[in-house]
């Protein structure tokens, strides 16, 4: 499945950074999360894979969305460059659907084959919890993404696909 943001919603989102610079990182993610499903077509409406009681939702949105401020907090780099994979793990089995820890590791791999190890950072905002990891892009790159999470109920690999277009 080839998964990318149209390059409206860029726009869109950069604008949002630019216009709110106290919005957090919780709450930007959760605007892109939003943004991303009412820009998508319906073949990538979803970002979310299920692994037992697990549900497993991803995003990769190019780091520039973020504001300076944001980046800086979190000891991540803005560049036309490099993109944030996030991704939380919700238990569907709880009313209400809590973030749960999970162990997370990670690849991604371009179509030639060149593979990078992705390296994650656990973020926590009151009850949300998610995880960050910064992936190197060039324009028009696809890669696909593998990624291995173990929590204490379940386990399993999300793969997803996605093509990146810089500035």
């Amino acid at each position: 499945m080839l998964v990318s943001t149209p390059p409206c919603a860029h726009a869109l989102l950069r604008r949002i950074a630019q216009t709110w610079p106290s919005v957090s990182l919780r709450g930007l993610v959760t605007l892109l999360l939003g943004s991303v499903l009412l820009l998508s077509t319906p073949a990538r409406a979803e970002q979310l894979q299920t692994l037992g009681n697990l549900e497993i939702h991803y995003s990769v949105f190019p780091s520039t969305m973020l504001t300076p401020e944001i980046a800086s907090r979190n000891g991540l780099t803005r560049s036309n460059y490099r993109a944030i994979l996030t991704v939380t793990a919700l238990d569907a089995s709880v009313a209400g659907k809590p973030a749960v820890d999970i162990n997370l590791s990670g690849q991604a791999q371009n179509l030639i084959g060149n593979t990078r190890q992705l390296s994650f950072k656990a973020v926590q905002e009151g009850s949300a919890r998610y995880y960050l990891a910064e992936v190197p892009i060039v324009n028009e790159e696809t890669y696909r993404f593998t990624l291995d999470i173990q929590s204490k109920t379940a386990s399993g690999t999300v793969r997803f696909q996605q093509t990146f277009y810089t500035d």
